[in-house]
Parts: C-alpha cells; sequence; structure tokens
C-alpha cells in the first residue's frame, strides 16, 4: 500500500505525505468534499455504463467491508479493526446476510 501511495503522489507531482491523496483542481491540495467525491463516482460508473441509481460512497463502504468480512474468513473483530469501526455492532450493519444464505446454514445444521 505504502508504494501505491507514494507512487500516486509521485504522479500528481508532490512528495509531501501530508497532502490529500485526492483533491480536486478547486481544492488545491486539500481533501475532496463528499459533494465532488460522488460526482467523481458517479461520472466513472456512466463512462462505465454502470447504472448510478444504486451507486453511492456508503455502497462501496458496505462492498470493502463485506470483502474484508469475507478475505478474513469471516472474522468480524479483524473486519471491524481494519475498517476503524469502534464497536463489532456496527460493523455487522454493513453486513448483508439474505434469506436464502439463512436457510441454507439453517440445512446444513439440521443435516
Amino acid at each position: 500500500m505504502r508504494e501505491a501511495i507514494l507512487g500516486h503522489l509521485a504522479r500528481i507531482g508532490t512528495d509531501n505525505l501530508d497532502r490529500a491523496l485526492f483533491s480536486t483542481t478547486q481544492a488545491q491540495g486539500e481533501p475532496m468534499d463528499r459533494s465532488a467525491v460522488f460526482r467523481v463516482l458517479t461520472e466513472a460508473c456512466r463512462r462505465c455504463e454502470i447504472d448510478t441509481t444504486r451507486i453511492s460512497t456508503h455502497s462501496l463502504r458496505k462492498t470493502f467491508v463485506g470483502r474484508i468480512y469475507k478475505a478474513s474468513n469471516h472474522d468480524l473483530i479483524a473486519t471491524q479493526q481494519i475498517v476503524g469501526h469502534t464497536s463489532p455492532a456496527t460493523t455487522a450493519r454493513y453486513l448483508e446476510t439474505d434469506s436464502a444464505q439463512l436457510d441454507a446454514l439453517m440445512l446444513s445444521i439440521a443435516a
């Protein structure tokens, strides 16, 4: 990750580790605000012909949390620590479980 960040900083023409990694021209090195991030995200989706009606920065965070959870072999505490939540209950709210998954779990226990 450190190499990727340093590479990104080099591409944007700075080695200042205190500078925001993602900024707009108008922000002049300050962090992007939520609105700017959302505009960049929806524009990228539009260019890739991805439906933007269900895309948000929060949906990306939920996806990230879900992927970390699966990669950690369903370790809720490790996931909580990686994503920076103060409580495992907060992390659990990010994880979606559908009824088919619950049914399969119950059937596997009953067998």
